[in-house]
Parts: C-alpha cells; sequence; structure tokens
C-alpha cells in the first residue's frame, strides 16, 4: 500500500537519518527525480568538496544555527517543482535500536510556506554491510488539508508530531512484513 503515488512537481522528502549514506540511499530510491538535499556547512570544507555538494544540488545549512536565507533556499527549491530532502531528526541517530528521534518543526513550516507535499520516507537500517538495503516510502501527506492556512505554532508542532508517526508507522509496516520476520529469524540464530 506504501509508495503508489509519489507526487510529481514539488515534494518534501523526510527520513530518518541512520547513516551517512542516506542521501544516496534516496538518489538510489528515486531513480527518476534529481534530489536537493540538505548538508551541513561542515561538509563543505575543500574547494573540492564546495564543488562536489554544489554540483550535486545540496543546499548548504549551518544546523547549529539554521537561518532563514536556508531556509527560503530551501522553500525556493520547493517552488521550482523540485524534491527536497531533509532529516527531520536534526541530526544522525546513532541509537541501536529503530528508534526515531523527536522531528524538528522545520520541514512542516517548510512544506506549508512551499504548499508542497510531505513524502515520509524509513530507511532500514542493516545489520550488516552486505545486506539489501530496503527503504518504505509512505504515502504524501499534505500538511495544508490538516492544519489550513494560517496554522498557529501549536499546530505545526501537532503536525511535526504526526509526521513521525507516519514515520513510526512505516518502520511498523516494514517489521509486520513476512522479509523482516526472515531476516530478523536469521539473525537470531547467528546470534
Amino acid at each position: 500500500p506504501y509508495g503508489n503515488k509519489i507526487p510529481k512537481g514539488a515534494v518534501l522528502v523526510t527520513a530518518n537519518h541512520r547513516s551517512f549514506f542516506d542521501p544516496i540511499i534516496l538518489l538510489v530510491a528515486f531513480p527518476s527525480r534529481r534530489l536537493h538535499c540538505l548538508a551541513t556547512k561542515d561538509l563543505y570544507s575543500t574547494k573540492f568538496r564546495e564543488f562536489y555538494f554544489d554540483k550535486m544540488h545540496c543546499i548548504k545549512v549551518d544546523k547549529e544555527n539554521f537561518t532563514m536565507s536556508a531556509f527560503h533556499d530551501i522553500v525556493e527549491r520547493l517552488n521550482e517543482n523540485c524534491m527536497v530532502v531533509i532529516f527531520p531528526e536534526g541530526q544522525l541517530n546513532t541509537d541501536t535500536n529503530a528508534s526515531i528521534l523527536a522531528f524538528k518543526s522545520g520541514a512542516a513550516l517548510m512544506a506549508h510556506k512551499a504548499n508542497a507535499p510531505i513524502l515520509p520516507v524509513y530507511i532500514v537500517k542493516r545489520d550488516r554491510w552486505y545486506q539489501r538495503q530496503r527503504v518504505v516510502i509512505g504515502e504524501p501527506y499534505y500538511i495544508r488539508d490538516e492544519i489550513g492556512n494560517m496554522p498557529s505554532l501549536e499546530q505545526l508542532n501537532a503536525a511535526s508530531d504526526t509526521l513521525r508517526q507516519k514515520e513510526v508507522a512505516l518502520r511498523e509496516y516494514f517489521e509486520s512484513l513476512p522479509i523482516y520476520q526472515k531476516l530478523n529469524s536469521s539473525k537470531n540464530k547467528t546470534n
């Protein structure tokens, strides 16, 4: 039931953040679209890296001091019908379980400002590097349908919580599949 209706035009993809390879995993998951990922300014440490991330259409952000300029860059890309990827956990999640950290409310605000749907994605954590990478794509979430045109801060925070719950539901959906049961039973046999 998931991933059947990937919208055309502007889309804000939100995903859990388990590794530094997550943007590459998402590039493979959406081969027909050019993704615009956020990249922290720390990654732009050399001229080569700056050139590389610019050519990869990354949006440079300072996660310690997120500016309105970065916010407007993201909204502008959405207004240009781009697919923008953000990780609303705000950091790399190094928790050993499959838990999803609390979401920052910026994703809801960006999608609302650009009137773009949010596409929740759950990146499944692999136990071994050689295992096939799996990604679960959810149904589009149209935030304005839920909170209207002039939302309050409480409504935006509630929408962020709803978005996190959608990510959790994607994880639970994957864990209900026979492939997960098979992977989990083989992992228990090797332990």
